[in-house]
């Protein structure tokens, strides 16, 4: 009995086979050839394995969350003895809205980021025409919620350009305004650069930057 090699069977179950060599091979499965059953059967697996991993390829929003991570990692410099990447614990973004309430246009973003017994409250005003995005924030110490962290550096960093600073008053609060930029690779960085620093990705929608600091 004719047997036909494994890559046959390949092509044979991707429909690149000619119709009369595909009505051949069809006929010599009927035949019971259990060698060459167990070849197709196993190029079908394949195929169809192949054809759901489109399905197990990560959401666009997580591969730019990702690749935040490793853009903040090079904001900063050597110099640096510490660097941490703040860990995403609210989003308001992502709460379920409420039963019965509709939707009353762009509202501000929420966000709260972690490291370690550090926390920071952000708030993210959209942009509105020509009005820049405003970044209002507050720094806490979680392990002491009534100590407010005074006079720390803050700055917004796009990609590894810093195009904002400031520092936090003495209610451990600061502010930002950028005007609303095409990309995701927006960093807040916490702290001395040169000691220890606390890495915060942030996404901003839009076009050109114009920032300014308070």
């Amino acid at each position: 009995m004719k047997h036909y090699p494994s890559e046959k069977w390949a092509d044979y179950s991707r429909g690149f086979t000619g119709k009369r060599e595909a009505a051949e091979m069809k006929r010599h499965l009927e035949t019971g050839c259990k060698k060459c059953r167990q070849a197709s059967d196993m190029w079908t697996a394949v195929l169809k394995l192949a054809q759901k991993e489109a399905g197990y390829q990560p959401p666009d929003s997580a591969v730019r969350v990702a690749k935040s991570y490793f853009a903040a990692s090079r904001v900063v410099g050597k110099p640096s003895r510490v660097t941490q990447i703040a860990r995403l614990i609210f989003d308001s973004i992502r709460q379920p809205q409420l039963e019965g309430v509709r939707a009353t246009g762009v509202t501000p973003r929420h966000y709260v980021y972690q490291a370690g017994t550090m926390l920071v409250d952000v708030w993210m005003e959209p942009a509105s025409g020509s009005d820049p995005v405003s970044l209002t924030g507050q720094i806490l110490e979680k392990s002491k919620p009534t100590q407010s962290l005074v006079n720390i550096d803050v700055r917004l960093h796009v990609g590894e350009a810093e195009v904002a600073a400031t520092k936090t008053n003495q209610f451990g609060e600061f502010h930002l305004e950028i005007l609303p930029i095409a990309t995701s690779d927006v960093q807040l960085t916490i702290g001395d650069e040169r000691k220890v620093a606390v890495l915060i990705p942030i996404g901003l929608i839009g076009g050109a930057q114009s920032p300014k600091g308070h």
